[in-house]
């Protein structure tokens, strides 16, 4: 697109002030801000890849931080929290990891998750410098020397509380490089990484330390991932908090829903850019992205946020949908997901068993079982489990719930293609 006052699609983006700063479509999910404060204080969220998990990680960002405090109508002019604020608004230091950025390979893990903590910290106290205790050096340098992440997770829990200052801690992606080992490695290097003294074990532990107690100074804490095995593990069932992935309330949080995407469609149709039926790009975008469920007792459907970002932003370019209706970046996430799913580390009558099911599912297109709400390492490889890990990932949805089972489809064209890769 050529004209600077039409928006941009933010396809790729997932800074919500660059999104704002760059005049970009965005399709306004801050009236969730509001469902997540209601929940509770400390949560975790699955969603699958390329589901907008970062950007609303990001609004939370502009929205609790008090560095962002004085841009409230810079940053939310127009969306609906402008309209309804509530209390918690920019009171928060925010710390946010992003656990994408640490090095799966075995070898250099340890070292890139420790710099990857560094970095943060580090950067959190030069941009806190005004609310923190003025003699904040022997904090600073303990970090900078530190040679373990819980270490360094301390000194920023205690600088906090000593500063008498409210934390919000966010990670996102916090399985993301956990997957890659089991899936690369095995189970033993999973099993050292998150049993034990391992270093990750380690850091869940101080997390879980900043939340209790008098003075505790993390006030919040809300991470995200695609699936609740690494969590389960390192924490013994997430015991600091709350999972809300499948609670009702939370089912459109993330994701376009059918009334979204007519709305964004109508506004580049009345800017002279879509010369297509409404109806005619929806039901392409319903077959191939559309139809997602994640809760039993919520049966709206949801599109998937990037797959349709992606659709528009080729759409807008060529006046016409995209020759290849798949993103190649999504196939690329999701090709690390097969060896998590048919992969048997080992055990090869799992393997086989898995990979029977995952055919038996093409074929009929649908399935039904009972959805674990929680799964350690040693539920992930039960064959009684092996539906519940599609749908965390994204490759099976809610479709509809019949007494204690739950009836489970291929969400949709795009899936289904993926699926055909698999074998």
């Amino acid at each position: 697109m050529n004209d600077k006052t039409v928006k941009q699609i933010p396809y790729g983006l997932s800074n919500y002030e660059r999104l704002v700063q760059k005049n970009c479509y965005y399709v306004d999910k801050t009236m969730f801000l509001k469902t997540v404060e209601d929940a509770g204080d400390y949560l975790f969220f699955i969603r699958p890849r390329r589901f907008g998990k970062s950007l609303f990680l990001s609004v939370m960002e502009a929205y609790y931080d008090v560095y962002y405090k004085e841009r409230f109508d810079e940053l939310f002019k127009g969306t609906w929290i402008y309209e309804n604020p509530t209390e918690e608004r920019g009171i928060y230091l925010v710390l946010p990891f992003n656990f994408s950025a640490v090095d799966p390979a075995e070898d250099k893990m340890e070292t890139s998750f420790l710099n990857h903590i560094r970095w943060v910290a580090l950067s959190f106290m030069q941009k806190y410098s005004d609310y923190l205790i003025k003699d904040r050096e022997y904090h600073r340098k303990s970090i900078e020397e530190s040679r373990s992440a819980s270490d360094i997770l301390s000194a920023i829990i205690d600088l906090c509380k000593n500063s008498n200052q409210r934390l919000y801690a966010i990670i996102d992606e916090y399985d993301n490089f956990t997957n890659t080992i089991l899936s690369t490695v095995g189970e033993n290097a999973y099993r050292e990484l998150t049993h034990g003294e391992g270093f990750l074990k380690s850091f869940f532990n101080v997390l879980k330390v900043g939340t209790t107690g008098m003075g505790a100074p993390i006030r919040k804490l809300f991470l995200t991932g695609v699936s609740p095995i690494t969590l389960d593990d390192v924490t013994s069932g997430y015991n600091i908090g709350k999972n809300v992935s499948l609670e009702p309330h939370f089912n459109r949080m993330l994701g376009f829903t059918k009334e979204d995407i007519i709305e964004m469609i109508e506004y580049y149709r009345a800017n002279g850019f879509v010369n297509h039926e409404t109806g005619y790009l929806l039901s392409i975008m319903n077959e191939w992205y559309g139809n997602y469920c994640f809760s039993e007792d919520d049966d709206l459907k949801l599109f998937n946020s990037d797959m349709v970002l992606y659709f528009m932003d080729n759409y807008l370019t060529r006046r016409n949908p995209p020759k290849d209706l798949i993103d190649r970046n999504v196939r690329i996430d999701y090709e690390g997901l097969k060896h998590l799913i048919i992969l048997d580390r080992g055990k090869t009558k799992t393997a086989n068993r898995n990979l029977s099911k995952l055919k038996d599912i093409i074929e009929k297109g649908e399935t039904s079982g009972i959805l674990a709400k929680s799964l350690t390492m040693e539920a992930f490889v039960k064959a009684e489990n092996f539906v519940s890990i599609l749908f965390y990932f994204g490759l099976l949805t809610i479709y509809k719930v019949h007494r204690d089972k739950i009836h489970f489809k291929i969400p949709n064209e795009a899936v289904k293609r993926l699926y055909y890769d698999y074998i």
